[in-house]
This record gives structure tokens, sequence and C-alpha cells, in this order.
């Protein structure tokens, strides 16, 4: 699903961004200056390039065939995740859920994914019942006769043929960062004061369904939700800064990512502070938690059965996995945790995809293209129009789609006026529903 995998037009903007902001970032004056977001060598005893190279490995094998949503590869990743949360001594489960896949194999079909939950209880009893989450999507593109989770030909000729999407970097990276960083903090000699729920989530490539299934839910550890991060694409691209996205959900972002910086000498900087319904921290946010993402921004194999093992820098992967080990450990031991932002513009509270070309036949749309909602959260824009998954959006504002259909459109069209009245088709009735945002 994320096309804020930290790319697209928005990694357009979050690049554009950085360009002004880098120049004003400078390390410690103890160190040699260095590159926004560049962070510097692991202390000793911390996570490894070689820890994180035998997850990657086992995860993006061709055995687990792109990890696709739905498909027994993405179960034995599941399985995977949680014998190492066993390992490490988390109290592990697995959360299972229904989805409708972005462009099925068959009409109407639905699939089931898990989530990976991983639960460290804090040590604090004043702070235990506050839970801290870290997350990243474990589901990838899968392979070629699977529902479609945003799968793009190779560009390199010579992998024309490869009919598996390995999905390495998006998001096996961040995985394999999130199990050494539980493993990292469970053998702490004093428990962090809050409770930590690890959670990797099935199904982000469709409509962040796991993401969403987690958010509506109550915590597997009891208590309350009280900070959400979020891991994209960590890597690739040695040379490119961690940055983080969403930053606006609290007005105590910037302060936690500044000790980080801090600390570890990095200059991790927030370009884009606002949040978008692209990857797994935004159904959290959307529902009142403060929530980010920390990923990279780059489009190298993004999406294609190129995104393999062999591409990734594995040092730069140890690097990143150890700096948001020590953000979430500021996270997890400061007094407060951080207050939601209540000015946050949360958007409809649905994720739409691009009807396939199968659905758009069955819709008799000739020309014209069709959103398919595919998640709505409860008790915001959409939901209170009465949108609900499966439905097929066929204009806005009167406006019939056209190719390529713009899967935030509807977010698109709220960010510049507070009403827009949708033409939704479900099943043989044709329907017009208003989602209204509050401004």
């Amino acid at each position: 699903m994320t096309r804020l995998r930290l790319v697209g037009s928005l990694g357009l903007l979050v690049v554009s961004t950085l360009a002004t902001a880098c120049a004003a970032v400078r390390s410690p004056t103890s160190e040699p200056a260095r590159p926004a977001g560049a962070l510097p060598p692991a202390p000793p005893a911390s996570i490894t390039a070689d820890a994180l190279r035998e997850h990657v490995l086992a995860l993006a094998d061709d055995a687990l065939e792109g990890r696709g949503a739905g498909y027994p590869g993405e179960e034995k990743a599941a399985a995977y995740i949680a014998r190492r949360f066993r390992d490490a001594g988390l109290a592990t489960s697995l959360q299972t859920f229904r989805f409708i896949p972005r462009a099925p194999e068959h009409a109407g079909e639905r699939l089931t994914s898990r989530n990976v939950l991983g639960v460290l209880p804090g040590g604090d009893p004043r702070l235990a019942a506050e839970v801290v989450i870290l997350g990243a999507h474990h589901d990838g593109q899968g392979r070629a006769g699977q529902a479609d989770g945003g799968r793009y030909p190779a560009t390199d000729p010579a992998a024309q043929t490869d009919t598996i999407w390995n999905s390495a970097d998006d998001n096996a990276s961040s995985v394999a960062a999130l199990i050494e960083i539980a493993r990292v903090l469970a053998a702490r000699p004093t428990r962090p004061r809050r409770t930590i729920l690890f959670a990797t989530f099935g199904a982000e490539e469709h409509a962040l369904n796991g993401s969403a299934t987690l958010a509506q839910n109550p915590v597997p550890a009891g208590g309350r939700r009280v900070a959400m991060v979020n891991l994209e694409k960590i890597g690739r691209v040695p040379d490119h800064p961690l940055v983080m996205v969403g930053c606006a959900t609290s007005a105590d972002w910037l302060q936690i990512l500044g000790e980080a910086n801090s600390r570890s000498g990095a200059g991790v900087l927030c370009p884009l502070p606002d949040l978008v319904a692209d990857t797994d921290h935004y159904p959290f946010a959307a529902l009142g938690t403060p929530a980010v993402v920390l990923g990279t921004v780059h489009e190298e194999d993004t999406h294609q059965p190129t995104d393999e093992s062999s591409r990734l820098d594995f040092e730069a992967l140890a690097r990143r996995a150890n700096y948001v080990r020590t953000l979430i450990e500021i996270l997890v031991d400061r007094d407060l945790p951080p207050s939601f932002a209540a000015g946050t513009r949360r958007g409809s509270g649905l994720v739409a995809v691009a009807a396939s070309s199968g659905e758009r036949a069955r819709l008799d749309l000739g020309e014209g293209e069709a959103l398919k909602v595919s998640m709505v959260l409860p008790g915001l824009p959409a939901a209170q129009a009465g949108l609900r998954p499966g439905d097929f959006v066929t204009s806005i504002d009167g406006q019939s789609l056209r190719a390529p259909a713009q899967e935030r459109a509807i977010d698109e069209a709220l960010n510049d006026r507070s009403l827009v009245t949708l033409t939704v088709r479900r099943g043989g009735t044709s329907l017009i529903m208003r989602v209204e945002t509050p401004r």
C-alpha cells in the first residue's frame, strides 16, 4: 500500500524539504560534521549487521514467495517472527483478520492475514499501563498469480522472468530491525518503564488492514496506547538520511527526536509533519494516538522483483536499527508520554485503492475508473458518511474518475474543501454520499 514508503509524489516533497532543512543541521561539536540523518557507527554490544542479515535472508527467501498477504508465505513469515519474539522472552500472540485484497484473483474475494504481537511488560508500576507500539508490516508483494498488492514489473532486463517479489527492503528490513530491538530491550538489566508492544502487520500492501485491526481493538497487554512508531524501508541507500514523518500528531515528537539525535550524534529530521493515510502509523494517529513513521526516501527496486536481500546495506540497516532503539528507549522511559495534538488533520478515515481491470469491467464504467474502498475506520468522516469496505467510488463532486486513478484523491479533495460528494456503487445500487471533515 504505502506510497509513503517514503516514495512517489510524497517522497518528492520530503526530498525537497530535506534539501532546505539539511543545510541548517549540524552534528554535535564533539564529532565531525555529518550529513543530516546520517548515523554514527553502532556502539559495542548493539544490534549487528550479521543478526539483521539472518532475519532478512529468512524473510526474503524465495521459499516465502514474497510474503503475499493471505498466502502461505506470509503465514510462514508470521511464524518465524513469532518464534523470534518467544525466543526473546516476549508474551507472543497472533491476531487474525479478514481483508479485501487490492487486486483479487476472484471477484468478491476476501483473504485471511494476521498480525504478530509481542509484549514486553513495563517495569514501572506507575507507567506500565501505558503502551508504546513499535510496528512494521511483514507482508510483501507476493508472487505472480496471487492477489496483487502493488507489483511493478522489473526495470532490470535480467529480472523480467522473475515471478517472486521478495520485498527485502519493503519491508523485511524493518521487521528484522524490530526483532533485534525487541531482543535487545528484553535483555536490558532493568525493564523499560512503559510496556512495549512489538507488532508486525499483515496486509499493509493492500490497505493498512493489519494496523487498522490492531488500532481498533484493545491492546493485548491491557492498558492504553500512548504512542506508536512505525518503520518503513530502512535497508537501502546508505547515503540517504533516515527521516521521521507525521510529527504533527504530537508537539512532543520533536523533543524526543532531538534527544535521540543528541544521544546518537545523528541529525534525523521530520521534513513532513502532516499525517497521511499511506502506511501503518495512520490508523493509530487517525484514532487519536500520537504516531510517526521512520524510513528512507528512495525508489530503488520498490515493488519490483529486484527488491532482494543482496541489494541491502546491512551496516546501514544496523546503524538505523540502533537509532530506532535509542528513540524507543527515550519514549518508554521519559516521565510523560507524548500528548496527542488536538488539531491533527486526520483525513477521511478510509483507504481506497484503484479498482482492478476485472472490477472495472464488472462495474461497466466504459473509459471510467473507480476507487475501491478497502478500509474504513470507525467514527471518522468516511464511516459517518456510510462508506463501507467493498464500495466503489466512481466520481468525486460530479467528476468521473479517469486513469490513472489517484488513490488519495478523496483525501486530497478534502484538503481543498471540507465537504465532498461521492458517487458510490454498492452491489447493483448507485448511492450519493457526502464526506465532511472538520476545519
